[in-house]
């Protein structure tokens, strides 16, 4: 167990992607570090629509407190099904091309069910866009 700090507990994140460009299915690497969290703490990460704001699913979860995670953005394959369209003409939990994101990483406890972990401190990356997929 890490010893007690007065510091407040924090975390950085960094990508591959850094504020430019990416294609879908290209990977992005995410790097974190957690600071002033007991080794016990565990990471979330997902993707936001900045221009929405919208959380999307987890693209991975329970991970250590320091780390990184190569993430395969998923191709976008319109759906011919009614659903609700957001800002960007898309389904509102679409990760379409042609839009920007950010990584958010969250820092939280482990809980017993059904209580929710307590979160100990979250950051989010630089935003990047995403371009569409070229190829087979």
């Amino acid at each position: 167990m890490q010893a007690a700090s007065s510091e407040p507990a924090s975390i950085s994140v960094t990508t591959s992607a850094h504020g430019a460009s990416v294609r879908q299915g290209s990977v992005v690497t995410i790097r974190w570090q957690a600071h002033n969290v007991p080794p016990e703490g565990t990471v979330e990460l997902v993707a936001q629509k900045t221009v929405t704001g919208r959380i999307l699913n987890p693209i991975a979860t329970s991970l250590p407190v320091r780390g990184s995670y190569d993430w395969k953005i998923p191709v976008f394959v319109p759906q011919p099904i009614a659903c609700a369209r957001d800002a960007t003409g898309a389904c509102v939990n679409d990760m379409n091309p042609n839009t920007t994101y950010r990584i958010i990483v969250t820092v939280s406890m482990p809980a017993p069910p059904p209580s929710l972990p307590p979160v100990l401190a979250t950051a989010m990356s630089n935003p990047f866009t995403m371009l569409e997929h070229v190829g087979p």
